[in-house]
């Protein structure tokens, strides 16, 4: 699940859902797939539904939910692939939108996902969701923010680069 402002969204293997106060002050279970992406969602392998892992930005009022498009190798107690990911399935709940996009596996893989925000403070880098990503034995924080930029070569290893922030 993740946690939205105090109220979790959740997968299961019907679709996404959140829970919501209503009036009465009762929570309610809503179904978020139902009538928008339920047909996408629905070609997601369910055991991919079961370890997807999400985290939410209250800047921008978006989630992002990793999932893998395919069934994983091996057998269903295998660990070793479970959690490479290469689907993100983005959910706006601000104005209720969806929108899938993926991830190239091939020289790295992405592990999980988190939400970061700096101190607040004017030398503060922006709010950004980080990746935990893997090369064989390495392993990384990545983000997206510029496409243009090359972190992995297509041997699986590490780029050489210069990497800074310009605190201007």
């Amino acid at each position: 699940y993740v946690d939205v402002l105090g109220l979790p969204y959740f997968w299961n293997e019907e679709g996404i859902y959140s829970v919501t106060p209503s009036q009465s002050g009762q929570m309610i279970v809503q179904p978020l797939t139902v009538g928008t992406v339920l047909s996408f969602y629905n070609n997601i392998p369910i055991p991919s539904r079961q370890y997807a892992r999400g985290a939410y930005n209250p800047i921008n009022y978006t989630i992002q939910w990793l999932y893998r498009t395919t069934v994983e190798n091996g057998t269903k107690t295998s660990v070793g692939n479970r959690y490479q990911y290469d689907g993100v399935l983005v959910y706006n709940t601000f104005n209720k939108a969806f929108y899938p996009y993926s991830v190239d596996t091939n020289s790295a893989s992405i592990n999980s996902i988190t939400y970061i925000q700096g101190p607040g403070s004017s030398n503060s880098f922006d709010p950004v969701f980080k990746y935990f990503a893997s090369s064989g034995t390495s392993v990384t924080l990545a983000d997206i923010h510029d496409t243009s930029y090359v972190d992995w070569q297509n041997t699986g290893n590490p780029a050489n680069y210069t990497s800074y922030r310009d605190w201007e």
